[in-house]
């Protein structure tokens, strides 16, 4: 079914971080967040989409079919158009974002680029052997049980040779967040359910939580080679935690943006601690 606004109406998504997401009462709308310079989202894109450019290097993206998978507001799909992708699948499992996207790409002049379908990264209408790139950054590890389900589907609908660029949450950046802002109880609790939680306080939204090798065999095991890594790092989202907790002021972040900036370009070539882990993998 395709709504009013263009939107293709898929298979519902019944996933932990569907729920979670719809509980949180506010859309994930990241591109609206990246134009903000004093937030985490600002400080972490150049690294995404550096990854991004390291992993598709001079490939003419003209005739290539992209899927970006849990798009959002479309802060990699307008990426993608830029660096000249005329047909960008957005697939998410949240309705709200779509319309934005929706509504934003008529006005940036490219909404007859990209198809939107709302429904869940693990059961899409997606054909087989049709998709040369997906874009999936902080997407699987929301399908909880459901996580390699999500990987074998997406195994499933490029074409051989095709690319996936993604990313997971690292262990280790995991347990060093939890231990300064949340205790060492949180932190031996992440480690014995091999689970994380994004909100403070108890909840009922945990993610499943991996070594590094664990996370590669599920990819592994669907199919998928690995190429590269690089991880992206924790410093981003500690600050942002400090600033929102009141730790550090608005007018002491602002007066040191600059010098973060150097920081985090730092950090990204020689930084060890990483909040996620970012993979290129080849359909083998």
């Amino acid at each position: 079914m395709i709504d009013e606004y263009g939107i293709h109406i898929g298979t519902q998504s019944k996933t932990i971080g569907t729920k979670f997401h719809e509980n949180r009462g506010k859309p994930a709308l990241l591109r609206k967040l990246n134009e903000d310079p004093t937030h985490q989202i600002n400080w972490e894109t150049p690294y995404y989409t550096k990854f991004i450019d390291e992993c598709i290097g001079d490939m003419d993206l003209s005739d290539k079919t992209i899927l970006d998978l849990g798009c959002g507001d479309g802060r990699f799909t307008e990426y993608m158009i830029n660096k000249g992708a005329n047909n960008v699948i957005c697939l998410d499992s949240h309705y709200e974002v779509l319309y934005v996207l929706s509504e934003y790409s008529k006005k940036a002049g490219f909404r007859d680029k990209i198809t939107l379908i709302n429904c869940g990264a693990e059961d899409t209408p997606i054909d087989p052997n049709s998709v040369d790139i997906i874009i999936a950054l902080g997407v699987f590890y929301y399908l909880g049980d459901n996580q390699q389900k999500g990987i074998k589907s997406m195994y499933n609908i490029l074409k051989k040779g095709g690319m996936m660029i993604s990313s997971e949450p690292n262990l280790e950046g995991i347990a060093l967040r939890s231990l300064i802002f949340n205790g060492i109880e949180d932190m031996v609790d992440n480690f014995e359910s091999k689970t994380f939680k994004e909100e403070q306080g108890n909840t009922e939204y945990r993610f499943p939580l991996h070594s590094k090798n664990k996370i590669l065999s599920l990819y592994k095991d669907s199919g998928f080679k690995l190429e590269t890594q690089k991880g992206l790092s924790a410093f981003h989202q500690f600050i942002r935690i400090m600033y929102v907790r009141g730790m550090i002021s608005q007018d002491i972040l602002n007066k040191n943006l600059k010098n973060l900036r150097v920081i985090f370009d730092f950090l990204d070539k020689n930084g060890d601690i990483n909040k996620t882990i970012m993979y290129k993998h080849i359909k083998k």
